[in-house]
């Protein structure tokens, strides 16, 4: 069984290190395709602002300057996955570990759901830095930023690894405007979203097929229309650079 076919809806994950812009581009994509997204950060924060017992153990660890585990991290991420309703899509900014993807894995079978993709953000370390020195850091907070960076780096190759050796793994350049990483983000999900025909053949799940085609679709033409709006802003010809995946998809 494949994953279009095991799937109750597509889940793609958000990596990339501070200053990335997941949060940014996470919130736009939810957006353009009427999906739910959400922040491991933002769900740690709620939940220990809430004080519940589980936000305590989460402060402690953080305060310490520990990294959450999955035996914490899981339960508060899947509060959020059971308000989500079947075959929507979920976009996730994961800030997780090796352990931490493998437990995601299991605990999204749960909701029928997979990891169709990983998209990783990729800027250079120093423009990572002068972004977030750009938010307006203190001087202190960056000795803290140096110490954020270097820890991404450590933490984010047990991560790569497992999203490579299953084929998950995306690259993304995070640099240039956001409407240009939102486009390359948006033509990575619509070559990961299953293929079916209009009359739902190869999708396995009853009535879903035209759904995902008619999805596959509005990705298409969101692509068009960002690459038409980046070209005209340039001074250039107002056509669709992405005829060739047109061609490709619905053999136009």
């Amino acid at each position: 069984m494949n994953k279009a076919e095991r799937s109750g809806g597509a889940t793609f994950v958000l990596l990339g290190p501070p200053g990335a812009g997941k949060s940014t581009q996470g919130v736009r994509l939810s957006q353009l395709l009427e999906g739910t997204f959400f922040s491991t950060g933002n769900l740690l924060r709620e939940e220990v602002n809430s004080q519940s017992a589980l936000g305590q153990r989460i402060e402690t660890i953080i305060n310490a300057g520990g990294t959450v585990t999955e035996g914490l991290l899981l339960p508060v991420l899947e509060k959020t996955m059971t308000r989500i309703s079947y075959g929507h899509i979920a976009i996730l900014d994961f800030a997780g570990t090796g352990e931490q993807c493998a437990a995601l894995d299991e605990m999204l079978v749960k909701y029928s759901r997979a990891v169709f993709a990983s998209l990783i953000f990729e800027i250079p370390p120093s423009e990572s830095r002068a972004r977030l020195i750009a938010r307006g850091r203190t001087d202190d907070e960056i000795e803290m930023i140096d110490k954020r960076l270097t820890l991404y780096e450590q933490e984010i190759v047990p991560v790569r690894r497992y999203y490579t050796e299953r084929g998950l793994l995306r690259i993304v350049d995070g640099i240039g405007t956001s409407e240009e990483v939102t486009e390359r983000l948006l033509t990575q999900i619509l070559l990961h979203l299953p293929y079916t025909s209009p009359n739902g053949q190869r999708s396995g799940v009853r009535g879903q097929g035209s759904e995902i085609w008619g999805r596959r679709r509005r990705i298409n033409q969101l692509i068009n229309s960002l690459t038409h709006q980046r070209i005209s802003a340039k001074g250039g010809s107002a056509f669709s650079g992405n005829a060739s995946i047109n061609d490709a998809i619905y053999g136009e």
